[in-house]
């Protein structure tokens, strides 16, 4: 499948769409990035953060795959209280 020619604003709201229908409410705290604020796995993490948080990264970075753009990729990137996933744009050589 060819990759999709779509500039950074509308994958990113791509994105967001299919990451809000999946419970994990995504914000963009700037114009650059989007966070997920809720993980739908929160209570298993507690038990076994590392578990969860490299099972959410696989999970939308597959999402974010799906898209077939090179303009964002997901980041594990733990903030207190929130999920460890957010959105960036690549840096595409």
């Amino acid at each position: 499948m060819p990759l999709l020619k779509m500039d950074g604003p509308a994958v990113f709201k791509l994105a967001v769409g299919v990451l809000e229908e999946n419970s994990f409410e995504p914000v963009r705290p700037d114009s650059e990035r989007v966070r997920l604020r809720s993980c739908p796995f929160h209570p298993l993490a507690d038990g076994a953060r590392d578990l969860v948080c490299g099972m959410n990264h696989a999970l939308v970075t597959g999402i974010v795959d799906g898209l077939r753009t090179p303009a964002i990729e997901a980041v594990l990137d733990p903030e207190g209280g929130e999920c460890c996933i957010e959105l960036r744009p690549r840096d595409v050589p």
